[in-house]
């Protein structure tokens, strides 16, 4: 009877750090993006999200890079290979990124993510010369927004607004309420 009941406990006690623990958030930087950059966006996603890590940087794929730019579709691909399962990881690059939009294959964008899904990746080559950590950081918490299932906000100050391009970084204020408690739900502290 008391080693049923020690079982029981331990498997009580190992539920529950698994529940505590949840989704972690692995930040992988590629190679030639600024350490300051790095710990900016570490900085903001451990305000909003509990489970942080960053992983050691790796080489940007030679199969992403088109003319010079690096397909997010791509990276992607590469993020979903290396991400610890059941967790979501965030690609930090310092290149331009492109994804397919309308009728062009190479639109220039700040960060693309999955909807729902596990990867995402940002650069701040797009983004303000004077204010590009806070903008990257506001990206990265966008895309990880995406992975998380939200779409792009209808609000004008939501971060998950669409930038429909156009760089309104600097007026996104926060999340509206509706995506505050989405994410809320699904572990974030806000």
């Amino acid at each position: 009877m008391r080693t049923l009941v020690l079982s029981v406990v331990c498997i009580l006690f190992i539920q529950a750090r698994q529940i505590s623990k949840g989704v972690t958030v692995e930040l992988q930087p590629y190679e030639g993006i600024s350490e300051v950059y790095v710990q900016e966006v570490y900085k903001n996603l451990i305000k909003v999200y509990p489970n942080v890590v960053i992983n050691k940087s790796i080489k940007l794929p030679k199969s992403a890079c088109v003319g010079g730019r690096y397909r997010s579709d791509t990276l992607l691909k590469y993020l979903r290979r290396s991400v610890t399962p059941g967790n979501k990881i965030v690609g930090l690059t310092d290149k331009d990124i492109t994804c397919p939009h309308n009728n062009s294959k190479d639109w220039g964008v700040f960060g693309y993510g999955d909807m729902p899904g596990t990867a995402c990746v940002a650069s701040p080559y797009r983004l303000n010369k004077s204010n590009r950590a806070v903008q990257l950081s506001k990206t990265a918490v966008h895309e990880l927004g995406h992975n998380f299932g939200l779409d792009h906000c209808p609000t004008m100050n939501c971060i998950m607004s669409d930038a429909k391009g156009k760089n309104n970084i600097d007026n996104e204020n926060g999340f509206c309420s509706k995506c505050k408690a989405y994410l809320m739900k699904r572990q974030w502290k806000l």
